[in-house]
């Protein structure tokens, strides 16, 4: 969330940000680093590299051992630049440092290929991303097979064994409810992974097989209702006529094919009972005369 920032903010940015460095200026306004940095941007305020006193030196040499590099920038009024710096120059590192070994390198390098990284970080003592990080300094790489290996060992109580099922499976014979664009259909499993809608294997189970090009039509507006009396076969072409109305010829078809060019005017349309009974009784009288021709 953007957070506006106050004159007396402002202010201490340009007297303190110079000398003392955003880390600092972070704390005293708790506000995240990256915000500090940017808005220093925004004003035109640059730090200003001092070199390092004599104090701020004897500061780093006592307390390198015990203090981390973030406590000795806050307690000795240093950046981490000038610290890092120093330090290079004057061959020591600081406690927070902690190499690897020579002996602690092998042990990654021969374990490797064989052990995760939280395995070879107990052997040695350290965390499984330090030895993931020492790893990438090394260039060493897991094949793929080595990768297996280790997560099939590792990680085996996690993995379903070959022809484990869930325990919530459905058996045979059982019954689900699924909604599709709103309408609830019910289905039965046959066998594992097959399922199909219910009315289909009921009235598969009295008639037989659905026959080939013809589908299942409702004979009431109850879906739910499966029993193989309540459904017919029905070829495709006078399905798709009856859903759209074009057998009975009701108002929701009239209005569509009056309004086949603009879709806008169907609610008018539709306010229009008489235009509707005369588009009607045309379809109905060229279905007539076609029929006698």
């Amino acid at each position: 969330m953007y957070c506006k920032w106050t004159q007396e903010e402002e202010q201490f940015l340009t007297d303190n940000y110079p000398l003392r460095g955003s880390e600092y200026c972070s704390n005293a306004l708790n506000k995240d680093r990256a915000v500090i940095v940017t808005k220093a941007k925004r004003m035109k305020v640059r730090r200003i590299r001092t070199r390092i006193s004599s104090k701020q030196k004897s500061f780093v040499m006592n307390n390198y051992k015990t203090l981390s590099i973030n406590e000795i920038c806050n307690q000795g009024d240093l950046s981490h630049a000038q610290v890092y710096q120093f330090i290079s120059r004057s061959g020591i590192r600081l406690s927070a440092y902690d190499h690897y070994t020579t002996e602690e390198e092998q042990v990654v390098r021969d374990n490797f290929s064989s052990r995760s990284n939280e395995e070879i970080g107990q052997m040695i003592n350290r965390t499984g991303e330090s030895v993931h990080h020492k790893a990438q300094s090394l260039k060493l790489k897991r094949t793929a097979a080595a990768v297996a290996n280790i997560q099939q060992r590792v990680c085996s109580h996690t993995y379903f064994s070959k022809g484990h099922v869930p325990h919530n499976t459905k058996e045979d014979g059982e019954i689900t409810i699924r909604v599709s664009n709103g309408k609830s259909q019910k289905y039965v499993r046959v066998s594992l992974a097959y399922w199909i809608p219910l009315q289909i294997f009921n009235w598969e189970q009295m008639n037989g097989p659905v026959p080939e090009g013809m589908v299942l039509r409702c004979l009431s507006d109850n879906t739910q209702d499966c029993k193989p009396n309540n459904w017919e076969p029905i070829n495709r072409t006078e399905h798709l006529d009856k859903n759209l109305g074009r057998d009975t010829l009701d108002d929701k078809y009239i209005t569509n094919l009056l309004s086949l060019r603009s879709k806008d005017l169907r609610p008018a349309i539709a306010e229009m009972p008489e235009l509707i009974e005369l588009k009607r009784n045309q379809i109905k009288m060229r279905r007539t005369i076609n029929e006698l021709s």
